[in-house]
């Protein structure tokens, strides 16, 4: 048997080698993503291995030189596929990293928190089994529509305070990164692209997801 030397494992980390001209790519959307109107999502489409980790952080280190006019947030969505609701750890993250910055974005993640906190009040309450009395029934989902009441006028608030920072600025952007979508949970994946669709609509806010194309349409027709 033949010696073998100087053997490596591949390890599930972005690659630095930008060989493959990821830089060009790079370039278009960083500007698709400053002179457009950011209200949109943008997908990066790849299977595992071929650098959709690796252009999203190109894209994010060539919008940190922005001054403040763009705060860029990464959610690994992977570390959090056996959360319940995905929703609340990715609002979480995007607060504490406004809650950081100690400039103007900071009012805006204020805002967020009430948001974030009225959303896990109302994913968190369930309807009584069988045998509760049907009055207890009626209360609890009363209660269920306040809180999400309550939410939805918290993005209210979160508009305002985006809509009064791109007042000041008009460059003014908040750019999320959502990585690893498809190697989530099926279930987890999809639930959290529809959380984003159906209750993150809002004007100043710009998403870039990252997944595999193929894995989540699988998982739709399933």
């Amino acid at each position: 048997m033949k010696e073998i030397t100087n053997a490596q494992l591949l390890l599930d980390v972005p690659e630095t080698d930008t060989s493959f001209n990821f830089e060009a790519y790079a370039d278009v959307l960083m500007s698709v993503i400053l002179e457009s109107d950011p209200r949109f999502t943008l997908g990066i489409y790849g299977g595992w291995g071929t650098g959709k980790t690796t252009l999203m952080k190109l894209i994010q280190t060539r919008l940190l030189p922005q001054d403040d006019s763009v705060h860029c947030v990464y959610f690994d969505a992977w570390r959090y596929q056996h959360e319940t609701h995905m929703i609340l750890p990715l609002l979480d993250t995007i607060y504490e990293s406004l809650n950081k910055t100690k400039t103007r974005w900071q009012t805006v993640g204020v805002s967020l928190k009430d948001a974030v906190l009225s959303l896990a009040q109302g994913l968190s309450i369930k309807l009584p089994g069988v045998g509760i009395n049907p009055s207890d029934i009626i209360e609890t989902w009363k209660n269920r529509g306040k809180v999400f009441s309550d939410y939805y006028n918290h993005l209210g608030v979160l508009q305002d305070a985006l809509d009064t920072i791109r007042k000041d600025d008009p460059r003014s952007r908040l750019v999320i990164f959502v990585d690893d979508l498809d190697r989530c949970l099926p279930a987890q994946a999809l639930q959290l692209l529809e959380s984003l669709k159906t209750i993150f609509d809002v004007s100043g806010i710009i998403f870039i997801l990252g997944l595999d194309y193929t894995t989540i349409a699988k998982s739709v027709e399933k």
